[in-house]
């Protein structure tokens, strides 16, 4: 799969391979490849670099290196910060990455957005090698 090969991104790539079950790799590789081609599709300008390591580093909190005390996403957004801080990565940065696009501020509170349907039919845009590099394994089945 072709992704940013800065040293930021190859170092978040090994956190998450090293420590994430086969299904669960799989899965942040293919958040970036649709969330890229969504953006291909769509006529976006983003920075691919933070899209990669926001999708790579997006379900830390799910693996047992990472877990902590509060909700997965608490937990994995302060590794990846962690992670990101040691490497270098600039502080602007990771707090951007930080935010969860889900979040929007509603009069000094959080409201939490439901999920919609995709825009666009993404996943005919993902290619046959790079699904079947990063194929979707039975969830909570270890390889």
């Amino acid at each position: 799969m072709q992704h940013p090969d800065t040293e930021m991104c190859v170092a978040a790539m090994e956190l998450a391979r090293d420590h994430s079950p086969p299904f669960l790799f799989n899965h942040v590789m293919r958040t970036f490849a649709f969330g890229r081609d969504a953006g291909v599709m769509q006529g976006a300008q983003y920075d691919a670099e933070m899209l990669f390591l926001g999708s790579v580093l997006h379900d830390l909190g799910l693996v047992e290196r990472f877990i902590g005390e509060d909700r997965f996403e608490i937990d994995g957004a302060d590794a990846a910060a962690s992670f990101l801080s040691r490497q270098g990565y600039s502080d602007r940065k990771i707090k951007m990455l930080e935010t969860s696009p889900s979040e929007r501020p509603v009069n000094g509170s959080v409201a939490f957005e439901r999920r919609k349907r995709p825009a666009s039919d993404v996943g005919r845009s993902v290619s046959d090698a790079e699904h079947g590099a990063h194929r979707s394994l039975a969830l909570g089945r270890r390889e």
